[in-house]
């Protein structure tokens, strides 16, 4: 009697589930899972493929959007026979749209602010009129003719102010620095350029120098874009840098020792008989450095490395063959090594 019972359930719980997962003659299955089932989807068996589908930009035979036309793509691309689907006399990829007959070479750009370029020219506004567009590109409700940056929402006339040195006008009043007293920050724009020294102006005491300035095409050492490198201009023009400390010879008063360039460093604090910072005094170090130079004259014994050193354009160089070292006059060129002629 159990075991009849049994085989009763058994047989009710198979025909439920066979009753669930089978679906009933005649229902209009959706195979490809695109929501669109068999009777309004032109390919059940590919996702990508039924009624209001995106047409891609690819001649792959397939008609994507279910309008009954293969490749009917609106992108300046021709398959290959040729066609002419808008039937306007121009193909692809004279035809900037082939699905529109209003577009094409043949036709007159409208004197309306669109985005379509219907003569497939010179961009949607090229008209005869005269007429200037405006546009929102950033959304933040102001159009180009008010808004001083159409890049980035957050910068309008309806904007606030941040409590940042961060040289961004971001209320377009013209005015980096009018922060709100609540802030309680200052910042310093010594040189004018509307670039805070806090804000990456990395010579706020000139104001042709500034993150975004024009790199001169002169090998002048100076790093007008604030980029690090000062001899990155756009023409074809190459600076000598023996030393390769970033300043060509010229503005760079000792070309052979990366030591040596102009500021806006200090000068070295050390009695090394060298102008390192290029302003034409030699060891003009800051007072708290709490040195007084003395200079060996030529044909004085030297020690290299050591204190006093020899005078300007002198260099401490042995006899050779194990001879003194002595203040000689300083050899520069390819065949010096330290001031001193290399040996033969």
């Amino acid at each position: 009697m159990r075991a009849r019972l049994a085989l009763i359930v058994t047989a009710l719980f198979s025909s439920a589930a066979f009753a669930v997962l089978a679906p009933a003659c005649g229902e209009d299955v959706d195979a490809d899972g695109d929501g669109y089932p068999a009777s309004e989807d032109c390919n059940d068996a590919d996702e990508d493929a039924h009624p209001g589908g995106t047409e891609p930009c690819s001649c792959d035979g397939v008609d994507d959007d279910c309008n009954g036309v293969v490749d009917d793509f609106a992108c300046a691309l021709a398959c290959s026979p040729p066609q002419d689907a808008d039937g306007d006399g121009f193909e692809p990829p004279e035809d900037c749209n082939d699905q529109d007959a209003a577009v094409s070479p043949g036709a007159t750009e409208p004197c309306e602010c669109d985005s379509i370029d219907q003569n497939c020219k010179d961009g949607p506004q090229d008209f005869d009129c005269d007429m200037v567009c405006h546009f929102d590109n950033d959304n933040d409700g102001y159009d180009d003719s008010q808004d001083c940056n159409e890049d980035d929402g957050n910068i309008n006339p309806g904007a606030g102010e941040k409590c940042e040195c961060d040289s961004v006008d971001q209320n377009c009043n013209g005015d980096i620095g009018d922060l709100p007293p609540s802030c309680d920050i200052f910042c310093t724009d010594a040189d004018g350029d509307k670039v805070f020294a806090e804000g990456g102006d990395c010579n706020d005491a000139d104001k042709t120098v500034f993150p975004g300035a024009e790199e001169p095409c002169k090998c002048d050492a100076i790093d007008q874009d604030c980029n690090g490198d000062p001899l990155d201009f756009p023409c074809d023009l190459a600076c000598l840098d023996l030393d390769n400390d970033g300043v060509p010879a010229g503005p760079d008063c000792d070309d052979e020792d990366a030591g040596v360039k102009p500021g806006p460093g200090p000068e070295a604090c050390a009695c090394d008989a060298k102008d390192n910072d290029c302003n034409g005094t030699v060891d003009d170090f800051d007072a708290a450095c709490g040195k007084t130079c003395t200079y060996l004259s030529s044909g004085d014994l030297c020690v290299v490395g050591m204190e006093p050193v020899c005078g300007a354009g002198l260099a401490c160089c042995t006899g050779g063959a194990g001879g003194d070292a002595t203040c000689t006059t300083k050899c520069v060129g390819d065949g010096c090594s330290n001031g001193c002629l290399l040996a033969p």
